[in-house]
């Protein structure tokens, strides 16, 4: 199973957030580059960087930062943001990014995420659900409310989502452990490859998900803090040995 490290980066710092609330907030470190290099000399080979600063169509403020990364470390990177317009989507697949991330609860229920998937860069999107207390909340006039992930996760990949991201917001920054239970749950139900983030932080969290079948982990609080390390760990494609 692939290991993606993850960079946040809120007001130009790298920062791990407690159950994803900004206010809630720990800076890392000051050199989103720096940090970048750190994971790729340890194996990894694909990094996850989330422009925290984004807002729904509104200006992506850590693009540029995040094509540094991609440029300078010579990596994969998944670059996520609230981007939520066509403009915004066809800059970001104009980088040098594998693939891009679009969080449902900022596109399900516009023409924008039709016309995303519809489109010719659908192979690298990635939708990714972000599940509080169980639900999706859905902030788009279309579609406001809240949605089971199930529900949530068939209805993007028939609507032609190449792949999701399952993303426990309870559990992120907590480390303590991924929701198996609802995580089985989805992967039960969609035919598409799934990742996961939010509670990863011990060898054996990442050897249970590997036996479910996921795609890969992301991971962010536990390699910084120390939790978990990747030395020694990752094959040469960045996945757990």
């Amino acid at each position: 199973m692939l290991i993606i490290p993850a960079i946040n980066l809120l007001g130009d710092k790298v920062v791990w957030l407690r159950q994803g609330d900004p206010a809630r907030s720990t800076v890392y470190s000051d050199d989103p580059v720096a940090v970048a290099r750190q994971f790729v000399e340890l194996g990894a080979r694909r990094l996850y960087v989330h422009d925290l600063d984004s807002r729904a169509g509104g200006s992506l403020p850590h693009l540029d930062a995040a094509t540094r990364i991609a440029i300078e470390t010579g990596v994969e990177v998944q670059f996520a943001s609230a981007l939520a317009d066509d403009a915004a989507l066809q800059d970001a697949l104009a980088r040098p990014f594998t693939q891009i991330v679009l969080r449902a609860d900022y596109v399900v229920g516009t023409p924008f995420l039709g016309d995303a998937l519809g489109g010719s860069g659908v192979a690298r999107l990635v939708v990714r659900l972000d599940v509080r207390d169980g639900n999706v909340t859905i902030e788009t006039p279309g579609r406001a409310g809240v949605v089971d992930p199930v529900v949530l996760a068939r209805e993007l990949v028939d609507a032609g989502a190449p792949r999701l991201i399952y993303s426990d917001l309870n559990r992120d920054g907590m480390l303590g452990g991924p929701n198996y239970a609802g995580l089985r749950a989805l992967l039960r139900m969609v035919d598409a490859p799934v990742m996961v983030s939010g509670g990863i932080a011990h060898a054996d969290h990442i050897r249970n998900l590997d036996r479910l079948g996921v795609e890969a982990a992301i991971v962010g609080k536990a390699l910084y803090t120390g939790d978990l390390s990747l030395r020694g760990h990752l094959d040469d494609h960045g996945h757990w040995r």
